[in-house]
């Protein structure tokens, strides 16, 4: 029998081999476009930042797995994710988040909570996100 074409170990060896498909991709942006996160793949274009004493310059700061990249304006501040996507957050999420290690495009919690799941259902442990 040619291993090529015979059946998955398991269901992790499934999702792995599974070829991918326009679905995957489509169900995943459409979640994040109903939970309000807008992400895509190329940056957008910056605003100058304002040259006053109250406003905060955010370019730089990193939490979690994003980076702020640049001004978008109204408050809100373009964040580069460790896989490359860009994310819009706002100034005070910004500013809370400094601490969290969740912080990261909707593409990779997608994945991270995948891997919390399939952590947890073979040893029974609970794993952070730091561990991920």
């Amino acid at each position: 029998m040619d291993h090529y074409h015979s059946k998955p170990i398991n269901g992790n060896a499934a999702r792995v081999t599974k070829s991918a498909s326009v679905n995957d991709e489509f169900e995943s942006k459409f979640r994040a476009k109903n939970l309000g996160i807008s992400y895509w793949p190329t940056a957008k274009p910056h605003i100058p930042i304002p040259k006053t004493n109250s406003f905060k310059d955010l370019t730089g700061i990193q939490f979690g797995r994003l980076t702020v990249v640049g001004f978008l304006g109204n408050k809100q501040w373009q964040c580069r994710c460790g896989c490359g996507y860009f994310v819009k957050r706002k100034s005070s999420a910004i500013l809370k988040a400094l601490d969290d290690p969740s912080q990261m495009c909707p593409e990779c919690y997608e994945l991270c909570v995948i891997k919390k799941r399939d952590v947890q259902r073979r040893t029974g442990k609970y794993v952070d996100w730091k561990q991920l």
